[in-house]
């Protein structure tokens, strides 16, 4: 009869280590694809163009690991928006406001043995949990200056070279 205990126990166990591992690798999925989406947002032309190239990126980086284990992801929703962090004020060589961009992807993904990692309030420890738990993955950056202000710091200023 112990043996049996110490068993159950023990497959619970390896059960809900192998369903936060699955957990802690959807993390960093939905994180790259923040990182990727805010990239390619961040260099792109006005705020709809912006949206939509974090949305086409975020789907790019996500569809290759979600097509297969199309069960395990629920759904998730990209959003992008942008803002003065320090103020109107705070100005860069060309006289435009530093603008940080975020990239916010909310996901929903289903785990396995609920009762273990996320059971009900106030129910027992069998009552089957809820299967579904909502995460978020955030990114950050300055949006890139102006096309002119690739190749030089200021208005007038030369063009940056090469040479050593």
């Amino acid at each position: 009869m112990e043996s049996l205990l110490i068993a159950v126990i023990l497959t619970a166990a390896v059960f809900a280590a192998f369903q936060l591992c699955v957990i802690a690798v959807n993390d960093m999925i939905f994180n790259e694809a923040a990182f990727a989406a805010m990239r390619s947002a961040a260099v792109s032309q006005g705020h709809e163009h912006a949206e939509k190239q974090a949305r086409a990126t975020a789907k790019m980086i996500l569809l290759p690991h979600f097509a297969a284990s199309s069960n395990n992801l629920v759904n998730y929703s990209v959003r992008l928006w942008d803002n003065e962090p320090l103020g109107k004020n705070m100005l860069d060589h060309s006289g435009t406001p530093v603008i940080k961009c975020n990239t916010n992807i909310e996901y929903s993904t289903k785990i396995m043995f609920a009762s273990l990692i996320k059971p009900f309030h106030n129910f027992s420890f069998f009552s089957g949990g809820n299967p579904l738990i909502s995460q978020t993955a955030r990114a950050r950056l300055i949006q890139s200056p102006d096309r002119d202000y690739y190749y030089k710091a200021f208005p007038g200023a030369d063009n940056f070279t090469n040479e050593k």
